[in-house]
C-alpha cells in the first residue's frame, strides 16, 4: 500500500488483539496507528468522538503534508460522524 493510512483499533476487541493492529500498521509504510481505549470491534460506535478526532487530525495532517490544506475534507468527515453518531443513538 502506498497511500496515507490510518489504522484505528479498539483495545477491547475480543476477536482481534491490538497486537495485530500494531503489526498491520508496522507493515504499511507511513501508517499511523490509533488504539482506542474502551472500544471493542465497533470502535466507531463505542467511541465515535475519539474516532472523529483521530480521523479529522489524520486528514488535516496529510493535507498539510501535501501542501494543500483543505479544511473542507475534515468538515465533511465531522458532518458524517455527527450523522453516524445520531443514527446509532436512534437505533439503540
Amino acid at each position: 500500500m502506498r497511500c496515507p493510512t490510518l489504522v484505528i483499533h479498539g483495545d477491547r476487541d475480543p476477536g482481534v488483539p491490538a497486537a495485530r493492529a500494531r503489526a498491520a500498521a508496522e507493515r504499511i509504510p507511513d501508517a499511523r496507528l490509533h488504539i482506542v481505549g474502551g472500544a471493542g470491534p465497533w470502535v466507531q460506535r463505542d467511541q465515535p468522538d475519539v474516532v472523529l478526532d483521530a480521523t479529522s487530525g489524520f486528514l488535516r495532517d496529510i493535507n498539510a503534508a501535501a501542501g494543500a490544506p483543505r479544511p473542507g475534507a475534515a468538515e465533511l468527515i465531522r458532518g458524517f460522524s455527527r450523522w453516524w453518531s445520531s443514527s446509532l443513538r436512534l437505533r439503540a
